[in-house]
């Protein structure tokens, strides 16, 4: 496999790199992740607007700055947009068990994918799933949720 020559500028639809003089306009901010840090990095005026020195400069990827700059999505929003639930459902989900464990009545692991589908009655026919999710989607809630920790349930003593 060859790499790109380092010449490689970027296309004429990424917005132009700026340079803002501060005391820290070289270091890479730490609240950006690789993910999201795209063509907009900060950086001296001698470093050539190429992928391959913009990301030894900003410590990403090259193929990260190449493929926001032609618009791939992130691992993010990739896979936000392949989530079951909306975000507001998924949170009326969640509030519903929480509830009812409240009520001293929790709900089965094995019934919560099928309230997950009832959720998505809602949506217009068209974009509604056509079955349930499937078996292990219950288990991600609950790794995505952490206050839905499964538990056991112990028998009522009726003495």
């Amino acid at each position: 496999m060859t790499r790109p020559p380092a010449s490689h500028s970027l296309p004429s639809h990424c917005p132009p790199i700026t340079h803002h003089p501060s005391p820290t306009s070289h270091l890479p901010s730490p609240h950006v992740r690789p993910s999201q840090s795209g063509t907009g990095i900060c950086v001296p005026p001698g470093v050539p607007k190429s992928y391959r020195s913009l990301a030894d400069y900003g410590g990403v990827p090259h193929s990260t700055l190449h493929h926001r700059a032609h618009r791939r999505r992130s691992m993010e929003q990739k896979a936000q947009s392949q989530q079951y639930l909306t975000p507001c459902e998924e949170d009326a989900v969640v509030k519903f068990l929480l509830q009812m464990l409240d009520l001293g009545q929790p709900v089965r692991i094995k019934f919560i994918p099928q309230i997950a589908f009832m959720a998505t009655f809602q949506r217009p026919t068209t974009a509604r799933p056509p079955k349930p999710p499937g078996k292990n989607w219950a288990k991600g809630l609950e790794n995505r949720h952490p206050e839905l920790k499964a538990r056991r349930v112990r028998a009522l003593d009726w003495n």
